[in-house]
């Protein structure tokens, strides 16, 4: 990292409380307690000079991103008063729009270390700083241009939940796990149908793909929470599809309903499958039958 005096961002404010060394690396001194002390507007004077120093090193490494997120992390902590917490979040989450995904990511990465840490009197903070990030990360995803662009970015960002939160759902990122499933229908899942309905097999694609992963956990808790999710999915397929021909699950998400189909029953029948799981696969995929079921028949001669 480009090494930087940050002596000279500081307002003179902040100068004057003791910020007078000089830093080699931004990032490492960052973590420092120092830099966001019990007082408000000297934590809020850090971030700005933070804010500013992003703006020309926004190319963080991974550790240096940690780092970051380890103050941040307490920077949010120290917030009490109601409004103070909703500001400081969402100053923090707004300086994704300099550092992007990789900043996201740096986020959750960070929520699943420290939330074992997070006491009950400061959990609903960091419940509010996740929701936020979400709608954030949903903007982000909704302001790419071409279909092409909107698809990878979805990807991108299921993919940093997937391998930051949901891969660890057996362990330490199980609550955070839990947290996400209950947003995905209604918040990730709807928003961005709502938004992109020229994109909804795209988006579904994509969406549940991570689920079938959190079907065969080990963890007791994470599997029927996403069964649940994707019984919703399914559910959502067969209203479409009733009491109504012109509205018929047709390809390309008929392709999509077959895959998901296929690949419930061969999860459901693995002899490896956890105990735990291959009930709630079965139901599952008796109910992607039921949506297969609705297709016109010369759909299904086509996909069968």
């Amino acid at each position: 990292m480009t090494s930087l005096d940050l002596v000279n961002l500081f307002p003179a404010d902040l100068q004057s409380l003791g910020f007078t060394t000089s830093f080699s690396c931004a990032s490492e001194k960052l973590v420092h307690a120092q830099w966001f002390p019990s007082d408000a507007q000297v934590r809020d004077l850090a971030l700005e000079a933070l804010q500013v120093w992003l703006n020309k090193h926004d190319n963080l490494s991974d550790v240096e991103m940690q780092k970051l997120w380890k103050a941040l992390f307490y920077y949010i902590w120290m917030a009490d008063k109601e409004t103070e917490i909703e500001k400081a979040i969402a100053r923090v989450v707004g300086l994704s729009d300099i550092a992007g995904m990789p900043f996201i990511r740096g986020l959750f990465k960070c929520m699943v270390r420290e939330w074992h840490g997070i006491d009950r009197l400061r959990i609903d903070k960091y419940y509010l700083l996740i929701n936020e990030a979400l709608d954030k990360s949903l903007d982000i995803i909704l302001s790419s241009g071409s279909k092409e662009q909107f698809a990878e970015t979805l990807s991108e960002f299921v993919a940093i939940l997937d391998e930051e939160v949901f891969s660890k759902s057996g362990k330490e990122g199980k609550g955070l796990t839990l947290h996400l499933l209950e947003k995905w229908t209604d918040k990730v899942l709807k928003t961005l149908l709502d938004r992109r309905p020229k994109a909804t097999t795209e988006i579904l694609a994509i969406v549940i793909d991570p689920l079938f992963d959190l079907l065969s956990s080990t963890d007791v808790s994470s599997p029927k929470k996403a069964s649940q999710v994707l019984d919703s999915v399914l559910s959502s397929w067969i209203k479409s599809g009733e009491g109504n021909a012109e509205t018929e699950i047709r390809p390309p998400r008929a392709v999509l309903l077959f895959a998901v189909r296929t690949k419930l029953f061969n999860m459901a029948s693995d002899k490896d499958a956890p105990e735990n799981s291959r009930e709630m696969l079965y139901a599952l995929w008796n109910k992607s039958k039921r949506s297969c079921d609705l297709l016109a028949p010369e759909e299904t001669s086509k996909l069968m």
